[in-house]
């Protein structure tokens, strides 16, 4: 090897010394490097893991927030939907007991002429038959004329009008 220009003591020095540079810088630059470098991809991998996570659950959230909405929607028209049939019956309800008590009003007020009316006509016939009674007493005390019997007339429907204006004063 000496026509090459290699010797081997420098062959071996040099090969001792490669080994021993490959040895510290494996013991001190490589693994400290890969270390870094492993600690650096495995913190690159757990954020896209955590980039994943967030955005399955953002996509969830958002998922449950429109299913949410849906519901709230559903509801609400529900809600609408239950407070326009209550208004209706409650309309209902109103009118059917303003039809009652209009035709309560009206029943008794018809009540009421009937009863006013049979009450003017049972005076009416006492104060006829008054009116006929005294009539008869009068023209029985004396026998008539025709010129009497206009006087007699007109004074027995004078005092019957003072006599009704003085029973409507009590």
């Amino acid at each position: 090897m000496s026509g090459l220009g290699i010797r081997v003591p420098d062959l071996i020095f040099q090969i001792i010394a490669f080994i021993l540079l490959v040895w510290v810088l494996n013991r001190y630059a490589f693994k400290p490097i890969l270390k870094v470098l492993d600690e650096r991809a495995t913190k690159v991998s757990e954020s896209l893991e955590a980039a994943e996570r967030a955005r399955a659950e953002v996509a969830q959230a958002e998922q449950r927030s429109l299913a949410e909405l849906q519901t709230a929607r559903v509801q609400a028209q529900e809600i609408v939907a239950r407070a326009r049939e209550q208004s209706e019956q409650t309309i209902a309800q109103s009118r059917a007991a303003a039809r009652e008590e209009a035709e309560k009003v009206k029943a008794q007020f018809e009540t009421q002429m009937h009863a006013d009316q049979a009450r003017a006509r049972d005076e009416l016939r006492h104060e006829v038959a008054d009116l006929a009674i005294l009539a008869a007493s009068r023209v029985v005390r004396r026998s008539l004329d025709p010129e009497q019997h206009r006087q007699l007339i007109e004074e027995t429907l004078r005092e019957a009008v003072d006599g009704q204006q003085g029973r409507a004063a009590d």
